[in-house]
């Protein structure tokens, strides 16, 4: 396991955030990642044919796309208390999904593509919640949506397509589904069963 932990130390802090370009080449079966009151930023998408374990905690994502698809043995992916500034996160091996109290981008809505997922956690503080792309194996899902700051239902009360409003937070760049984009997704694909609905 490789372990990462920030102190309350602006010199230990740049350090790390400098020494975080060599983290992608990872030996390792499992890497955790833990700051407490700065973000670390990471620059670069993990690569390693070992890897089945990432526990990302107060960590600042930009990608355009968070693609593991070099880490062919990637499992489990835990985000806590992140900024998920991605358009996509893409994994054709991850089976558990957990994204608790993270804050989304507000101009474009990440796309989750992880047709292997079988349990799925979602907690959104704030931004725009993700849309799933298909998920066959998807058993159990736990969503919930924070108040007024999470941008997922059409401001102009359009249920059915697009609302055509380039200021609606809840229908910009969702293609096309003015309804609630996230929870809409898990219900035509798996009906009301063995989900957590709020």
């Amino acid at each position: 396991m490789l372990l990462v932990e920030e102190y309350r130390n602006r010199e230990a802090y740049r350090v790390i955030n400098e020494q975080s370009e060599i983290w992608p080449a990872i030996h390792s079966r499992k890497f955790s990642l833990c700051t407490d009151w700065r973000r670390l930023k990471i620059t670069d998408i993990f690569v390693s044919r070992l890897l089945a374990r990432v526990d990302l905690k107060h960590a600042t994502l930009k990608y355009r796309a968070l693609d593991f698809s070099r880490c062919p043995a990637l499992e489990q992916l835990d985000m806590l208390c992140c900024r998920v500034h991605v358009d996509n996160i893409l994994s054709q091996s991850l089976r558990q999904l957990s994204i608790t109290e993270c804050d989304f981008g507000r101009s474009t809505r990440c796309r989750i593509s992880a047709p292997c997922l079988t349990s799925l956690q979602l907690v959104v503080s704030s931004g725009r919640a993700p849309f799933l792309d298909e998920m066959p194996l998807l058993l159990t899902a736990n969503v919930r949506l924070g108040d007024w700051s999470c941008a997922d239902i059409c401001v102009n009360n359009r249920y059915y397509g697009d609302c055509g409003d380039g200021n609606c937070r809840g229908c910009f760049g969702s293609r096309g589904d003015g309804s609630s984009v996230l929870l809409l997704r898990l219900v035509k694909r798996h009906g009301h069963r063995n989900h957590k609905l709020p």
